[in-house]
């Protein structure tokens, strides 16, 4: 029987933090937009946009090296999730379904082609690549480790909740999925293990490298409620998105202040990302209000919790910093470090 370790509670709740804002990358030397990834590496900070070019890594509000962006064999044309190596930092371009890594002045040292393999989250432990991949049009999802022409299939699962189809006058149709429903959630933890969480069993489960059950981390029954600051959120990010200058879907929004129902609480997880000591930190709300995280020991304490500012998309846990995605009033997209 595998074994299940209980998380404990010192009080009815962790005590919750604000975390401090130590920097901040954006601006006229610094150009970001539909930033899609980061990660850290002590000081400095990989990240991966739509803007051109299309790989920055920064330090201390300059740009050390850049990525090109084009179609050509050491090129990035749509990369979607970035990671720091040993080599360097590798880039999972989507779009030609390839990998990039790149030396720490912007080189390209190695190309990796991913074949018929769709995959858009990138995972380095040690010598592992691991791959999170789907099936275009369809729910089926799996976690592939790559090691040269191997690959071997860890976990599989199945992307879950209600499609809503909304449809109005002088917009083209949208299919939605329900807000804030329980979909299963995976990372890959710093010695390369993976944390798994299915909303059918609650429980968190640990797999080891080969993707064999180790253990489980039984979550406490929390769900934190549903906030206006986050159905107005959920609203903005859905309809008022931006599309060659333009807001196509914004004649939706009436339609789905009509139709959407809003569960009153989140589920127990929404979204996992690994830290560097080797827990996992587990978002518990949306941004809305200010993003909850929590964060689990291996051992299953509860031991830190900590609320970003509102609108804050935590991308990545460094060792030194928070990596956080901030978009100001004006649609700026800005990089921002918060104290770990």
């Amino acid at each position: 029987m595998l074994p299940t370790i209980a998380v404990l509670l010192a009080g009815p709740l962790a005590a919750q933090e604000s975390p401090r804002l130590l920097a901040r990358h954006g601006g006229l030397d610094v150009v970001l937009y539909r930033v899609q990834a980061a990660d850290a590496r002590g000081a400095e900070v990989a990240v991966v946009s739509r803007s051109d070019p299309p790989l920055q890594l920064l330090r201390d509000g300059s740009v050390l090296a850049r990525g090109r962006e084009g179609e050509g064999p050491e090129e990035l044309a749509s990369p979607v999730d970035v990671a720091w190596a040993e080599a360097g930092v590798v880039v999972l371009d989507l779009g030609n379904r390839k990998l990039v890594t790149f030396s720490d002045t912007g080189d390209a040292v190695a190309v990796r082609g991913l074949g018929d393999l769709w995959a858009n989250h990138l995972f380095v432990a040690g010598r592992d690549t691991i791959l999170g991949t789907f099936v275009p049009m369809a729910r089926q999802r799996a976690v592939l480790r790559v090691r040269g022409d191997a690959r071997d299939t860890l976990y599989r699962f199945e992307t879950r909740g209600e499609e809503i189809r909304l449809e109005a006058p002088g917009a083209p149709g949208l299919t939605v999925n329900a807000p804030f429903a329980a979909q299963p959630a995976w990372t890959v933890l710093s010695d390369g293990s993976l944390a798994v969480w299915d909303p059918a069993s609650r429980a968190m489960r640990l797999l080891d490298g080969e993707g064999r059950e180790v253990s489980r981390l039984e979550l406490p029954p929390e769900r934190l409620p549903v906030t206006k600051a986050d159905r107005d959120a959920w609203m903005e990010e859905t309809f008022e998105a931006e599309f060659l200058g333009r807001r196509p879907f914004r004649p939706l929004r009436r339609v789905a202040e009509e139709r959407v129902e809003f569960p009153q609480r989140f589920p127990e997880v929404l979204e996992l990302v690994p830290d560097p000591d080797g827990g996992v930190w587990v978002r518990k709300t949306g941004t809305g209000a200010g993003a909850v995280w929590t964060l689990l020991s291996r051992e299953g304490g509860l031991t830190r919790r900590v609320r970003l500012p509102s609108g804050r998309e935590l991308l990545a846990v460094g060792d030194e910093a928070f990596v956080a995605l901030a978009t100001d009033e004006f649609g700026s997209e800005q990089i921002e470090l918060y104290e770990r």
